[in-house]
């Protein structure tokens, strides 16, 4: 079962406070287990911080472990801004309507208003409204856009009009 790090009491030295129980932010009842096997256990060790005895609760009877979420968070997070520097993941991808004849796909790098969440959504219900496009993928980094639409029904010309004023790309 896991996670493999397991919180566990010690019942010979427990007081039987119920302080652990009332810390637990999912309402285990640790103080009725020896080892915390719950299925909503984060790991997150509020009972651990707040047991008043020394070595009753410890995670795999280690008591310097009981750091080990937040170090963990901490070094995710690490990992995640790092893996984002090198790969560029979509802002957005939405597909709004289906096309009618044949797909194309325009796309346009260099705009400005292609910035974050919100400014990709603000594109997005713009060209909801224009007959012909149907899908929308931003990426934020490097202010590109992929506008999916159907060339019988609208020209690339126009998809690259309504996409922006040419103040607006760099």
């Amino acid at each position: 079962m896991l996670p493999i790090p397991k919180i566990k009491r010690n019942s010979e030295k427990c007081s039987d406070c119920n302080l652990c129980d009332s810390k637990c932010p999912q309402g285990i009842k640790i103080s009725q287990m020896p080892v915390v096997n719950h299925v909503d256990c984060n790991l997150c060790t509020d009972c651990v911080y707040h047991c008043p005895l020394k070595n009753v609760l410890t995670v795999n009877k280690k008591k310097n472990l009981k750091y080990l979420a937040p170090v963990a968070l901490v070094i995710l997070i690490a990992l995640s801004f790092t893996a984002a520097s090198f790969y560029e993941l979509t802002t957005i991808s939405v597909k709004w309507g289906k096309s009618q004849g044949t797909n194309a796909v325009y796309k346009q790098s260099g705009l400005k208003n292609v910035k974050c969440f919100g400014s990709s959504m603000a594109l997005k219900g713009t060209l909801e409204n224009i007959d012909g496009i149907y899908g929308l993928d931003t990426y934020a980094k490097s202010h590109t856009v992929k506008v999916y639409y159907d060339p019988a029904v609208i020209s690339e010309k126009k998809v690259k009009a309504s996409l922006f004023i040419p103040q607006k790309s760099k």
